[in-house]
């Protein structure tokens, strides 16, 4: 199970391997149980204090003890004061205490009733941390603030009300409180940090329109929650605030949120379908990673990037909208998607990231738009089911392995502005047509490279077609010279110039519906060679 601390929730932790030795000024009995004491206030009032572990059975500390014939008001519980005590099982705290200190109850596995006094305003970091036989007890409306961890571990406890006096509860303040499946949180809390996290009883919650935030794991693990009400007044959702809420089936994220942290909603497989609202300007790396039974995502116009991860290993997806505002797609963005079958990239998207469509075997056609500059390594590796490809004018760079693996890829067309192809690129055994719109030819890595940027039987069996009038400069240039079959399909004998010979052979091919050149010869794509496409042909003879 992973835990998120903050600083000073470790820095307490660490200060519970350092209890002084059993030092006291008095010990008093009470009720037939001894209770040790320390001074403070200028010796006007009284601290419950540590001594070796010794308190056991029911202890009830008093409002007030008389020493020495002088009385004294019994006001605070020290830091570690019962800590370790196994044989603690029930406690009586008297009214004039304020304060329940730092670790105060820490391990006292069989305390099982503890009833607070009417004055406690501070239950500190981790005062009844690991209280494992606790079920129930009762926060007075006198407390403020619940502390770090205050009952982290405290795993018998099924319910807990916290009064309307609570405005701060610190991180893990009931983490792992595995029985725990009702919780009313007041209208006073402005935010959740870890609060519940490990909760895994917990079904059902509703927050309160006081809170703001839902931090860093605040529902994390809590794999029994099915589902969440989140009020308007909440504007951020932390890192991992639902993470592995493997249970949790649907979510309505409000229009006032404006961030989803990382890994806020990962690995929630339960989860069938998300909206997400256009107040939303950022969407943390991982956000919805492994969410396995998600079929459909809608991404508003407000977003610009989509994250590292965000929807990594989501199985279910079928398809994504990508809208115009994003300009990055970023690394492993949908790695795993394997069911999705179709993308919309739009002519917004300037970079797509490394591994962004690794394993997504359901993809059968891509086409990269003219605004994209940059495909990342491996950006589509492992799209088995990839058929076709068109890179869009604008790309310059094509990262190592984009498309290998991708077996069922026959055809790829790389835009003109090309000038770094990576080892690797295109390893797709079944490769057979490749249009370079590439007028100046750069060297790649060839057959005999181990980064091959081609596959070999690419090499052997597929046919180039090249820019008119640059077949000469290919057969020239490292690594496309390698290519056994090149083809200036306007240069149909391989002479390096365009003839009126050439100029027939074409214009006889308008008269074949399934003619190997027309895809060629059909300029503007409408499905036939028209005498438009044969003036352009005639056009470049003239260059």
């Amino acid at each position: 199970m992973r835990h998120i601390f903050t600083i000073s929730a470790l820095t307490a932790l660490l200060s519970l391997f350092c209890v002084t030795a059993s030092a006291y000024d008095i010990a008093v009995e009470n009720e037939g149980v001894t209770i040790y004491y320390n001074f403070i206030n200028d010796s006007t009032e009284l601290e419950v204090t540590y001594k070796d572990k010794s308190y056991s059975g029911k202890v009830v500390i008093p409002e007030e003890v008389i020493y020495d014939n002088f009385k004294y008001n019994v006001t605070s519980i020290g830091i570690h004061a019962f800590n370790g005590c196994k044989d603690l099982t029930s406690v009586t705290i008297g009214n004039n205490v304020t304060s329940i200190g730092q670790y105060v109850f820490f391990g006292c596995t069989n305390l099982t009733s503890v009833t607070i006094g009417n004055s406690v305003e501070t239950i500190e970091f981790y005062a009844f941390g690991e209280c494992v036989s606790l079920t129930s007890i009762t926060i007075p409306n006198s407390v403020t603030t619940i502390g770090v961890g205050a009952f982290d571990e405290c795993s018998s406890l099924t319910s807990i009300s916290i009064p309307n006096s609570v405005t701060s509860i610190g991180s893990r303040a009931f983490a792992n409180c595995s029985s725990l499946t009702s919780v009313t949180i007041p209208n006073s809390v402005t935010s959740i940090d870890g609060v519940f996290s490990g909760c895994t009883g917990l079904t059902s919650i509703t927050i309160p329109n006081s809170v703001t935030t839902i931090g860093a794991g605040a529902f994390m693990d809590c794999t029994g929650l099915t589902s969440v009400t989140i009020p308007n007044s909440v504007t951020t959702i932390g890192v991992s605030a639902f993470d592995e809420c493997s249970s949790l089936t649907s979510i309505s994220i409000p229009n006032s949120v404006t961030s989803i942290g990382s890994r806020a909603f990962a690995n929630c497989s339960s989860l069938t379908s998300v909206t997400i609202p256009n107040s939303v300007t950022n969407i943390g790396e991982s956000a919805f990673e492994g969410c396995t039974d998600l079929t459909s995502v809608i991404i508003p116009n407000s977003v610009t990037s989509i994250s590292g991860r965000m929807f990594a290993d989501c199985s279910s997806l079928t398809s994504i909208t990508i809208p115009n505002s994003v300009i990055n797609i970023e690394y492993l963005a949908f790695c795993g998607c394997t069911s999705l079958i179709s993308i919309t990239i739009p002519n917004s998207v300037t970079t797509i990231g490394f591994h962004a469509f690794r394993g997504c075997p359901g993809l059968t056609s891509v086409t990269i738009p003219n605004s994209v500059i940059t495909i990342g390594r491996g950006a589509f590796y492992g799209c088995s089911g990839l058929i076709s490809v068109t890179i869009g004018n604008s790309v310059t760079t094509i990262g190592e392995a984009v498309f290998y693996g991708c077996s069922s890829l026959n055809s790829v067309t790389i835009g003109e502005n090309v000038t770094d192809i990576d080892g690797r690129a295109f390893n797709c055994e079944n490769l057979s047509t490749i249009i370079s719109l590439i007028k100046e030819p750069f060297a790649i890595y060839g057959k005999l490279s181990v980064k091959r940027t081609f596959h070999l039987n690419t090499f052997d069996n597929a046919t180039l077609y090249v820019p008119a009038g640059t077949i000469v400069k290919y057969k020239a240039t490292d690594g496309w010279k390698d290519f056994v079959n090149i083809v200036d399909p306007y240069d149909l004998n391989s002479d390096g110039k365009i003839s009126a010979g050439d100029i027939q052979v074409i214009i006889n091919d308008m008269k074949k519906e399934d003619s190997e050149q027309n895809m060629m010869f059909d300029l503007n794509g409408d499905g036939k060679i028209s005498t438009a496409d044969i003036q352009v042909i005639i056009n470049e003879m003239k260059k």
